[in-house]
């Protein structure tokens, strides 16, 4: 559990974060990233409903590249 607040709270996401997981479209690793995420007291988290690849096929746009991290300013515990 330490692990994990550390290293979410080095990614940026508190206890208040929204969290948007999402997987290939069969609800097999996004239902299980929510399940994770509550279990440790994060409760906004949220699943997008087809996964990646209806985002695509709805024409939604797409970010590449690494996204810049900075540590919240409240830690995830």
């Amino acid at each position: 559990d330490t692990l994990f607040s550390e290293t979410l709270t080095q990614l940026g996401i508190s206890n208040n974060t929204t969290v948007i997981l999402y997987d290939i479209g069969n609800l097999f690793s996004a239902p299980r990233g929510w399940w994770t995420f509550t279990t440790l007291g994060c409760h906004k988290v949220r699943i997008l409903a087809g996964g990646l690849q209806a985002w695509q096929e709805a024409g939604f746009p797409l970010e590449q590249g690494e996204t810049p991290k900075v540590p919240a300013t409240h830690p995830f515990i």
